[in-house]
Parts: structure tokens; sequence; C-alpha cells
């Protein structure tokens, strides 16, 4: 019995530690749209997983006026991170800090829209400056998410938008790890006291 409690608080502590591996994608695959395109640089190729393809605009953005591409996650999702890859470097010298000033939005209708976040990418060698990671203290709950280019010298573009998060109502849900670590070593404190009180 003893061994048979010890097997299973393993168990969980693997389950537990295989529930915080790499997140999940939600963008991959999905539908993209855009207001605005050059020439085959479509919306879809910013969410394709391929860092060489981007999407593009054929013309600056501003406030009055964004450039954007809308990404339909297929159903409400919970999001917790969303990662961008601008551009790589022009190695155009006279480009160099060319930029785009954009804005993270969300829509559970693609009727109303909450910024979520904001930024700045600048045309450097410097990948800091061309990358973003915007991680949310709680999980935003939407279906829409939307790259604006609100401003910026270069005209809108995006090669990869990965968004992650869990998918509401998938049936993949697996327990949270800090309750499956609890459970595990709550096992492994009864196969030791099992154990104490035979000897």
């Amino acid at each position: 019995m003893k061994q048979h409690i010890l097997v299973a608080a393993l168990a969980l502590t693997c389950i537990a530690g295989s529930s915080m591996a790499a997140p999940v994608n939600l963008a991959l695959g999905k539908t993209a749209t855009s207001n605005s395109v050059y020439g085959s640089e479509v919306a879809s190729h910013a969410i394709d997983g391929d860092d060489t393809t981007r999407w593009a605009a054929d013309r600056h953005g501003s406030a009055t006026e964004p450039v954007w591409i809308t990404v339909d996650l297929g159903a409400v999702s919970a999001i917790t991170s969303i990662d961008l890859f601008w551009m790589y470097p022009s190695n155009v010298p006279s480009w160099y800090n060319f930029s785009n000033e954009y804005q993270l939005l969300s829509s559970a209708d693609e009727g109303s829209w909450n910024v979520l976040a904001s930024g700045v990418f600048h045309d450097t060698p410097d990948l800091g400056d061309r990358t973003a990671v915007h991680d949310f203290a709680a999980p935003v709950e939407t279906r829409y998410l939307r790259f604006a280019v609100v401003g910026g010298s270069h005209w809108g573009t995006l090669h990869e938008m990965r968004v992650y998060g869990a998918e509401q109502g998938s049936g993949n849900a697996v327990p949270e790890p800090a309750s499956l670590a609890l459970l595990g070593l709550g096992l492994i404190g009864l196969a030791t006291r099992r154990r104490q009180t035979s000897v």
C-alpha cells in the first residue's frame, strides 16, 4: 500500500510539472484580417508561426486612421501573454530608428475594443527594439485581438504575434499545478506516516 501511495504521489508531481510545460500559441492557425495590406503580405502571415513571413500595410498608421490586423481566436479564451516580433533590422542606415507605435486591443464581439497594452518598435540592430512581451497580471477573457499601428515613421508591419493562454470550454483543462503538487506532498506525507506507525 505504501508503495502504491508513493507511486501515485510521484505521478501527481510529474503531472504538476507537465502542466507547467511550454504554453500553447492560441493564435496559430486561426483567422486574421486587416484593413490594409501591401502586395501579398497578408494578415495571416503574422500568426503562421513563421518569423520570416509578415503582415505589411500599404501606408502609415495614425491615431485617427490606424492600420491593423485582427485575430479571431475562434472562441472566448483566457489570455495570459502576447509576444510580438515586429521585424528584422532593415540594415539600411537611412531607415534606422524608423518606428511603429502600436496598441494591443481586445474585444468580445469586434464591436467595442479595450486597450490592453501599447508600445513602440524601432528599426535598429538591437532585438529588444523590435520585440515585445506583454504579460497580464490577470487572464484577459476575449475572442478577438487587434494589433493596431497608431503612429510612427514606418509603414505598419508585424512578423509574428503569439498569443498564450487557455481556450475556455475546450475540455482540455488540467488541475492547477499548485493543487496537484500539494496533493502529491500530502500523499507522500501519508505514506511516510504509515511507514513510521508500522515500524
